[in-house]
């Protein structure tokens, strides 16, 4: 994450697939996550969005007779908002904030038993010839999971 917004009456839609296998020898994992993030910008310093994700997680336990469990369904669902504080021009720094409400209308397996939000902070520091340093600090509200 970045302290920019998109700018004023911009749309932009960020998707991915995720997928992969792990193996150790007590576990297996195997995961397919494909996720959406929805940005408009309603100014050109604010921008509001949303995210919306699809995901499934097979386990098998090599110590329980291969006992398998799969998690799947919607995973994610969070609308919010990104504010440009400080456009950093040249080699000045440039702070955004961003925080996101997460919603608990997800598939049995991922719903929370209530909302959270997800909120960052991120610096970016223009470091010369091109090379810069972005970091971000964030606060997740706990959720504690139905599963």
């Amino acid at each position: 994450m970045g302290p920019f917004v998109v700018g004023s009456k911009v749309l932009q839609v960020q998707s991915g697939v995720n997928f992969g296998d792990a193996t150790n020898k007590n576990t297996d994992l195997d995961n397919f996550h494909v996720s959406s993030v929805v940005r408009f910008g309603l100014s050109e310093r604010v921008e509001m969005s949303a995210v919306l994700a699809y995901s499934n997680i097979k386990t098998s336990l090599a110590n329980y007779n291969e006992e398998q469990h799969t998690l799947t369904g919607l995973s994610a669902a969070q609308f919010g908002l990104r504010v440009n504080l400080l456009d950093g021009k040249g080699t000045s720094t440039s702070i955004g904030i961003q925080s996101r409400v997460k919603l608990n209308v997800l598939s049995e397996d991922f719903n929370p038993e209530k909302p959270g939000t997800a909120s960052f902070i991120s610096v970016g520091q223009p470091l010369g010839n091109g090379v810069g340093l972005t970091a971000n600090l964030g606060l997740i509200t706990p959720v504690s999971y139905t599963h």
